[in-house]
């Protein structure tokens, strides 16, 4: 088997080169947002760059006519969420809440439907995934040499990204949930003919996000983690050879892991997060009991918990419910509620469509795009990440893939 160099930047520089400015300043949108050099040198943080890049990339595709309405799956359903958070709108008592996070999802309907037609090929699709692929090590690399540079010891404090979307332990680590398949079926797949450089920067793009995610220190994201073990092995699971590497690593593991971590599972249920994640469920509930068919209104739980339920709150003030169902179920009602699980069931299977056989292009990565909203669906049962870029993103390239492969999927 011929040997290929897998990271081939000439080649990523010729088809960036050759491409139009629409989609070129998506592409900025995406380094300005995921590699954040804005927050590393500061002469350049002049403006609000990723903001800017979409406004351009909007504008040079409406003047190209690069944006079209044809059939894109998910797509009807992303624009009735957006409905749906305007109609949560009426019923809101804190409209100036909702007001001031409007753009937190709309914001996510813009990019998705700018990739869905500005990403048309598969050279435009490898750009982008590289992208945030590069960014995601970036990050996953400074978590797992945090975590060794510390002897494998926990501190309370987890792992701290950069200034944005991951810049919380807890955040950072649902974005090394999203990298982890990506970089396993892309290791996977390529690994065999890839040049010696490139099978050791693949080895690393694997085991980099699993450490990150050790080491951040966030127990719900260590359970999403080895649940993505487990869909992944589903069907090796019983056999022998499977069992025995399997309790080898498990072994590893476990000698690695924090005795700290460890008593910090041993808590769950007890300690101060657990139960206040439990009144959080149990009020929440009633929230939507009493207003089931909209919803308090956007972004109102926390001015609505503070008033209605003050003897549930174990902290000065209430948080959001740290689960996004109950955060879509409180805010939006039963019909955005059930709007959100629509999109997030056909998201999976629309890669579980491209993953089998139907699609030329990247297969191997829908199943990475797949398994890593199943990460995020399983982390988002201890966090409230509904409006952060995780399943967006995800549902933006497993659309555009869609697209790139043939009409006769969608």
């Amino acid at each position: 088997m011929k040997k290929v160099s897998l990271f081939n930047m000439g080649e990523l520089w010729r088809s960036f080169r050759d491409a139009d400015i629409s989609f070129k300043a998506l592409c900025l949108y995406f380094i300005f947002e995921y590699f954040r050099p804005q927050a590393i040198i500061a002469e350049i943080d002049i403006i609000p760059w990723p903001k800017t890049c979409l406004i351009v990339a909007t504008v040079f595709a409406i003047i190209g006519s690069r944006l079209t309405f044809r059939k894109l799956p998910l797509v009807g359903l992303l624009v009735l969420f957006q409905f749906a958070i305007l109609i949560s709108l009426v019923n809101a008592e804190w409209i100036d809440w909702s007001v001031e996070h409007l753009l937190d999802y709309t914001r996510w309907l813009i990019i998705i439907f700018l990739t869905a037609n500005l990403v048309d090929s598969k050279d435009k699709f490898k750009i982008i995934f590289f992208i945030i692929l590069a960014a995601s090590f970036k990050l996953s690399l400074f978590g797992a040499m945090a975590w060794v540079g510390r002897g494998f010891a926990f501190t309370a404090w987890g792992i701290k990204g950069p200034p944005g979307y991951f810049e919380n332990s807890g955040e950072y680590a649902i974005q090394m949930l999203i990298m982890f398949p990506l970089a396993y079926y892309f290791f996977v797949s390529n690994f065999s003919r890839a040049v010696k450089i490139d099978k050791v920067i693949l080895s690393l793009l694997v085991v980099t996000p699993v450490f990150a995610i050790i080491a951040a220190g966030s127990r719900g994201a260590q359970i999403a983690l080895a649940l993505q073990f487990i869909f992944l092995y589903w069907n090796k699971i019983f056999k022998l050879k499977f069992v025995v590497i399997g309790l080898v690593l498990s072994l590893l593991v476990a000698s690695l892991f924090p005795a700290k971590m460890v008593s910090r599972f041993e808590q769950i249920g007890y300690d101060k997060p657990s139960l206040q994640r439990i009144l959080y469920l149990e009020n929440g509930l009633e929230i939507i009991k009493d207003n089931p068919t909209f919803g308090v209104g956007f972004y109102n739980f926390i001015p609505y918990y503070n008033r209605h339920y003050p003897e549930g709150i174990l902290y000065k003030s209430a948080q959001l419910p740290h689960n996004i169902f109950l955060q879509v179920g409180t805010e939006l009602g039963l019909f955005g509620l059930g709007i959100f699980l629509i999109i997030i069931t056909k998201s999976i299977m629309l890669c579980r469509t491209l993953s089998r056989g139907q699609a030329k292009t990247y297969p191997e990565i829908s199943k990475g795009i797949g398994l890593g909203i199943i990460g995020f669906v399983m982390a988002g049962q201890f966090v409230s990440v509904v409006y952060y870029p995780f399943l967006w993103i995800n549902i933006a390239l497993a659309i555009s893939l869609a697209s790139i492969n043939s009409k006769e999927i969608l």
